[in-house]
């Protein structure tokens, strides 16, 4: 897998997409959020456009498994990526460190563990 992502091997893509099902395959696509808001601390968050896969129509899903005909934000796919850097885990991502308030006082942003949808192991490998 290491290789299809590195060299963006279409054809390896989609053999692990026919290898998933289509159900797995979308069960991951939206573990991983795509299709929905992070949760990011800016307003107007957009969730991108899945909606193809709901169609289940095979051809959706294979050029999906290479990023076509569905709309993420550069946001979410970073994330997903993150995902894999810290051990399977999905992160809340946010923009600030801290919010200062009026009175002085600080409301520090914590990390927020959002979903594991990977195993450490699979994250590993």
């Amino acid at each position: 897998m290491t290789q299809v992502l590195e060299k963006s091997l279409n054809t390896g893509a989609i053999y692990m997409e026919e290898r998933l099902g289509d159900d797995n395959f979308l069960n991951y696509v939206l573990d991983f959020g795509f299709g929905q808001a992070s949760g990011v601390d800016l307003a107007g968050e957009v969730g991108g456009d899945i909606s193809n896969l709901y169609s289940k129509r095979k051809i959706n899903f294979v050029t999906a498994a290479f990023g076509q005909g569905i709309a993420v934000t550069p946001l979410q796919l970073i994330n997903s990526y993150s995902a894999v850097a810290n051990g399977g885990k999905l992160m809340r991502p946010h923009i600030v460190k801290a919010v200062v308030h009026p009175d002085g006082s600080q409301t520090q942003t914590m990390p927020e563990i959002i979903s594991t949808p990977i195993s450490e192991r699979s994250a590993l490998t």
